[in-house]
């Protein structure tokens, strides 16, 4: 039994450091896409004459962005911190809430 448990064990922890490679990987890709259009666009949109427009629509969509994300991350939190605090997930659901009015 010794040995199988020690097996499971090392497969568990491959499988984390897998995923987390993984994860590194598609945060980098995504990370160097984005930033290979949006700058070159941002650039564009200053040099060209009256641009400045397009120029702040790509930061506001740019900031819209980042604020859902956040917004998706605390509820994501909320919604682990209800399943190991089973007592505490009424306070999350209201702080959800208030995140959502806010």
């Amino acid at each position: 039994m010794t040995a199988a448990t020690d097996a499971v064990t090392k497969v568990q922890q491959a499988m984390v450091a897998t995923s987390e490679s993984v994860s590194r990987f598609v945060y980098s890709s995504c990370y160097f896409v984005s930033y290979g259009v949006v700058f070159p666009l941002l650039f564009l949109a200053n040099v060209i004459p009256g641009g400045g427009p397009i120029a702040a629509g790509l930061c506001d969509g740019a900031s819209a962005a980042g604020d859902f994300v956040k917004e998706l991350q605390a509820q994501n939190t909320a919604q682990q911190k209800a399943v190991h605090d089973p007592d505490g997930a009424a306070l999350a659901q209201q702080g959800l809430d208030a995140l959502n009015r806010g």
